[in-house]
Formats: structure tokens, C-alpha cells, sequence
């Protein structure tokens, strides 16, 4: 309809010509001119109703991630989606949405805690169809590597929670993700972090690195590289990293927490505290850094300061039998952090 005004507008204007075209009169030809027609209208009337069922379809998705972020509701969600693949099966963005939102009820499942004969195979149902959208997704559009995405991170999840193979597959998957994708550092990232799960940190580096190479500033890989150096023992390029991972997101107070820890255990005292401050300004219910920024209070034997994290470490952690002892020691103006002291604290 819209390139029908179009072109009589232009008609109009007398920007484009009017040429008539008939039929001739010779059987053959008027034949063949009408089958022309039929076929040109019959695709004209095709490519509408196709991209009537894509615009649709992609309507439907977007009206599922609507859903989920006003109310949280997996399965009002999902039926948004589910709607959308029966209006165009071949939708992959709709199989990727269908992935998150199979990955949310599993691990609502895994928390319910629920043990039931029926519970077991609601989960099993679930993730048979979750991978099934994974692997529809990728075989609808192999050269998107958002497909492959979708579906190692299902498999990554897996390979979280022990399933024999899902790491396998997840890394496989990942590959074929760098491969549409050259210039894409989250691949590396994923295969970085599936290296860390089973503590291989040489290959974590390596793939790290890489992953940097392609986007120097990208904060989880650059957290994740000072943490491989501190539990090294190279605590300067530790340090590095952790202050470049707070200069591309200031607001993120487990970078702000994870520095402080990096200043503390290197002795900058100062240092810890203006880091572990940030992190506890950012987020106020911040136990663990709060902990530390006690500890690195009363290395600084600022033991008024100390006493006040503690206190607040102690309302956050009740049940922490230790904690009173370790406030009744500031209180003598004594150092419970020192590392003569054992203190084992559940934080």
C-alpha cells in the first residue's frame, strides 16, 4: 500500500512517467503475460505476509522482555514467546529469548530445593527444550554468532552445575562463535572463565589476553586477570588491572572491593581503605568489605574507624560468634587482623 502512494504521488508531481502496458492479443503471449502477473502478484502478496509474520514475531519477543523486566513473570514471558515462534518458527532471536528465559526456570527450579518425582522431570522437560531452541537457533542462522552465543552459555551453565559434556559443547559452540565473529572478545571471555572452572589459569591468562587484545578496556576480563595475578603472587600487575577494571565502571563495587583486597594484602593500607571505602559508599550492606576496611583501619591503627566497620560488619553478621571477640580486641586498641593471629571469620 505504501509503495502504491508512492507511486502516485509520483504520478502526480509528474516525477515519473505513466507508460501502458496491454496484453497482446496473440494467445500465447497473453498466456504467458497473465502467468507473469499471477507469479509477480503472488510473490508481491508472499514477501507481505512474510514480513507481516516477522514484524509480528519480533513484536511478541519484545513484548516477552517487556513482561519479565515489569514483573518477573517466567511464564507470562515465555508464553510471549512461545506465541512468537508459532507466528514464524524460523525466528531465531525468538529461540535465543526462549534459551534465557529455559535458563531462569532451571535455576528456579535448582533453588526451590524441591526433590519430587514430578519436580525432577519438570526440570529434564525443560532442559531438553532449552537446548532444542539452542540448537534450532544456530541451525536457522549458523553465521550469527549470537546463536552460538546463546547456546555455549547454556552449555557453560551446565558445565557449571557438573553435567558430563556440556563443557565440551560449550567450548565447541564458542569456537564456532569466534569464527562468525573475529573481531568479538566475549568468546574468550566464556572459554577464559570455562578454563577457570576447572582451575586451568594458564589457559584462562592466555585466553584473557587475547580476549584484550580485541578490547583492552573490557572490565570482566580485566577483573578476572587481577585476580589469576594476585593468587599468583604478582600483585603489581594484579594492581594494575583491578585500577583499570575501576576506571571503566566506577560504579561496580566488587571492582572498588576486589582493588582493596589487592592494596591490603600488598600492604598499602591507604590505599585498601580509599578502595574498600568507595566499595562500602557504593553498596552499604557490603560485609566483606567492610571487614576489610576494619582490618586495613587498624593496620593504619586508626582503631576508632576499625571498631565502626566492625560494628557494622557485626549487625550485618549476627550470628558470627568471633566478631564480638575480634571488636572486644579494638576496644583494647590490639590489632585482631594481624597476621599472627588465626582468626578464622566467616564473611
Amino acid at each position: 500500500m505504501f509503495f502504491g502512494f508512492l507511486v502516485a504521488g509520483e504520478l502526480l508531481t509528474g516525477s515519473v512517467r505513466e507508460r501502458v502496458w496491454a496484453p497482446s492479443l496473440d494467445p500465447w503471449k497473453y498466456y504467458v503475460s497473465v502467468g507473469v502477473l499471477t507469479v509477480f502478484a503472488l510473490l508481491i502478496l508472499f514477501g507481505g505476509l512474510q514480513f507481516a509474520r516477522t514484524l509480528v514475531s519480533g513484536m511478541l519477543v519484545n513484548r516477552s522482555v517487556t513482561i519479565y523486566n515489569s514483573t518477573q513473570n517466567i511464564e507470562n514471558a515465555s508464553r510471549s514467546v512461545n506465541t512468537a515462534l508459532k507466528v514464524l518458527p524460523a525466528n531465531d532471536r525468538a529461540h535465543r529469548a526462549a534459551i534465557e528465559l529455559g535458563l531462569l526456570q532451571l535455576k528456579q527450579l535448582i533453588v526451590s530445593g524441591d526433590e519430587s518425582s514430578e519436580a525432577r522431570t519438570q526440570l529434564q522437560n525443560i532442559l531438553t527444550s532449552t537446548i532444542q531452541h539452542g540448537l534450532t537457533a544456530v541451525s536457522i542462522e549458523s553465521t550469527n554468532y549470537q546463536n552460538w552465543l546463546s547456546l555455549a552459555r547454556l552449555y557453560g551453565e551446565l558445565a557449571g552445575v557438573g553435567v558430563e559434556g556440556a563443557e565440551e559443547r560449550a567450548r565447541s559452540a564458542y569456537e564456532e562463535a569466534r569464527k562468525s565473529s573475529t573481531t568479538n572478545p566475549y568468546p574468550l571471555l566464556a572459554l577464559a572463565q570455562l578454563d577457570l572452572l576447572k582451575k586451568d589459569e594458564s589457559s584462562a591468562r592466555a585466553n584473557l589476553l587475547s580476549a584484550l587484545e580485541l578490547k583492552p578496556n573490557l572490565a570482566m576480563a580485566l577483573f578476572l586477570l587481577s585476580q589469576i595475578d594476585a593468587r599468583a603472587g604478582n600483585l603489581a600487575e594484579a594492581a594494575k588491572s583491578a585500577e583499570e577494571v575501576v576506571r571503566v565502571v566506577p560504579e561496580d563495587p566488587l571492582g572498588w572491593y576486589n582493588l582493596g583486597t589487592i592494596y591490603y594484602v600488598s600492604g598499602k593500607y591507604e590505599n585498601s581503605t580509599a578502595a574498600l571505602g568507595r566499595a562500602v559508599g557504593l553498596k552499604n550492606d557490603y560485609a566483606n568489605a567492610l571487614f576489610l576496611l576494619s582490618a586495613s583501619y587498624a593496620a593504619l591503627e586508626r582503631f576508632d574507624d576499625a571498631r565502626t566497620a566492625l560494628r557494622e560488619v557485626i549487625a550485618l553478621n549476627p550470628s558470627v560468634t568471633s566478631l564480638p571477640e575480634m571488636l572486644a580486641r579494638l576496644e583494647k586498641g590490639e590489632n585482631p587482623f594481624a597476621p599472627s593471629d588465626n582468626n578464622a571469620v566467616d564473611q
